[in-house]
């Protein structure tokens, strides 16, 4: 095996797992540093029991690994003859299948170098379970990207679901949450169903069929397309049959793979999406503001004619600020994935020299491709048409049953081709918005010096002043309530102050915190 250069040297990748209590997140990274280092002793105090979870906080490993692929040779056979265990899923037989899974004298299971083996170090992100912030999704969130500070990127994210729990639905709102705060992770997802059995893993089983399927169609839905999936039993005890071992480190090594080929997301955001239980509570507090600007414009119809105007003016001028802020975070080379595919279905049995071949295809689009990355392994091109500088690809390949072979490709465009029609779309707006400011910025300067009668006894100038002070006030928390995002300093104070806490939010707790950051007092009803 080649010598590893030096750590600094190294390329890092950064998974991040997620799951709930219990699901194998901690046996998941467990198996990982076994992968990479055979000789490593499973700390068994680190996983779970039960309903205990062993991840309080955030907790990160680095593994350092060339990704091996794991073999299994026959001692007994005739110059030491390897076995394919994945021949085994092609047995016509469930019981030949499981008796050549649970055999275990004679083998000899050894990691070896891959020709395109590289060294890499994989910084793995373990969160604590879903369930033990008590439903409090939003601490939840904020506990672990707050952590995240000293990582740039996300290069993977693992949803760790144990097939032996079912997914309730308080689960299925919290991953709602994740991806809705950070919806650009749902690019980098992969659904790990752990604790499935091996021993049941054979085409004709159907016994974890159905039950795959109905997990793997939750996260669908989840994230809105279909999530790559894969199983293992991860089974870290010491008396796990070879067999057993080598298809989990196998597994494990795929997984790894995937985090090498995905486009990173960045994890240093600016602003961040409000979660539902954030959005719940500011729409409640919002309707008791929009009725006090609607009281306030009435209370001072007679002198407002400015403030109606710097409204206005005030809200053409976010509305250019808004769109210049869109056109700045989408008019850039930054690249989003655009289509992900892998090719490596398990060959069905039909004959000995039979080849097979595929169609991938993507396109036609508005846009052009600007990258195309593409693994392979055992597959023959027939034919490849489009890629990088069009607006389509498409690519032709066979490949033969004994092979295994595999193809993957990620294609990838720039923010601003992706995105060009929304940017001049804002643009144009831009420019309408600016040509309707010049007359309305012309009447705000007669207004100005104009006098009128007092209404109470106080100057008119003195009840704008007051007026204006109670309109900046709502609007500060108007603004704040009718985002959809927030700052992300904003969000992880909000999460760690406890008004979020529960699903019972005090709507008036909510609205003294504001007015306090905003430096404003709460008026009594």
């Amino acid at each position: 095996m080649s010598s590893m250069p030096p750590l600094e040297s190294l390329p890092v990748y950064n998974i991040l797992l997620l799951g709930t209590t219990q699901s194998g997140k901690s046996t998941f990274l467990e198996g990982v540093k076994q992968y990479a280092n055979p000789s490593y002793k499973v700390k068994h105090d680190r996983i779970g029991k039960g309903n205990k979870t062993c991840t309080q906080d955030v907790h990160t490993e680095t593994v350092t690994t060339n990704l091996p692929v794991y073999r299994l040779y026959d001692l007994e056979a005739d110059a030491n003859e390897e076995l394919d265990i994945f021949s085994m899923f092609l047995e016509e037989s469930v019981r030949t299948f499981k008796k050549l899974l649970e055999r275990d004298e004679g083998l000899m299971l050894s990691p070896e170098e891959m020709p395109d083996s590289k060294w890499a170090r994989f910084r793995i992100i373990d969160t604590p379970g879903l369930d033990d912030t008590k439903g409090n999704d939003i601490l939840n969130i904020a506990k672990t990207f707050s952590s995240l500070s000293d990582i740039d990127e996300i290069h993977l994210v693992l949803i760790i679901n144990s097939f032996e729990t079912p997914v309730l639905s308080s689960q299925e709102a919290a991953y709602k949450s994740y991806f809705q705060v950070f919806e650009e992770l749902k690019n980098l997802l992969t659904i790990v169903h752990t604790k499935v059995p091996n021993i049941h893993r054979h085409p004709k089983d159907t016994k974890i069929g159905e039950k795959l399927l109905e997990r793997t169609t939750i996260f669908n839905e989840i994230a809105g397309f279909e999530v790559p999936a894969k199983i293992i039993d991860c089974n870290l005890d010491e008396e796990t049959g070879l067999t057993h071992v080598c298809l989990t480190r196998d597994t494990i090594r795929e997984i790894l793979k995937m985090a090498t080929t995905k486009t990173p997301v960045l994890s240093h955001r600016t602003n961040v999406c409000k979660p539902p239980a954030m959005t719940t509570v500011d729409d409640a507090l919002r309707k008791k503001y929009e009725q006090e600007l609607d009281s306030v414009d009435k209370s001072i119809s007679a002198l407002n004619e400015a403030i109606k105007l710097d409204t206005q003016i005030q809200k053409y001028e976010e509305d250019i600020s808004a769109n210049n802020a869109l056109i700045q975070e989408l008019d850039t080379d930054d690249l989003i994935q655009v289509f992900d595919k892998r090719f490596d279905e398990e060959w069905k049995f039909s004959g000995w020299e039979w080849v097979e071949e595929h169609t991938m295809e993507f396109g036609p689009q508005e846009f052009t491709i600007n990258r195309k990355r593409v693994t392979q392994q055992s597959v023959n091109i027939l034919s490849e048409d489009g890629g990088e500088d069009e607006k389509y690809w498409r690519v032709r390949f066979s490949r033969k049953w004994v092979q295994s072979g595999y193809y993957h490709v990620v294609l990838s465009t720039t923010s601003r081709n992706k995105h060009k029609k929304l940017i001049d779309q804002w643009k144009t707006e831009i420019d309408v918005l600016n040509r309707t400011l010049v007359p309305l910025r012309e009447l705000r300067a007669v207004v100005k010096h104009k006098t009128g009668e007092s209404i109470d006894g106080t100057d008119p100038k003195e009840m704008l002043m007051q007026f204006q002070r109670r309109l900046n006030r709502c609007r500060k928390m108007m603004n704040h309530l009718t985002s959809k995002t927030l700052p992300m300093e904003l969000f992880f104070q909000l999460a760690n102050s406890g008004i979020y806490q529960g699903s019972d939010t005090s709507m008036k707790a909510l609205e003294t915190y504001l007015l306090e950051m905003f430096g404003e007092e709460l008026e009594e009803d």
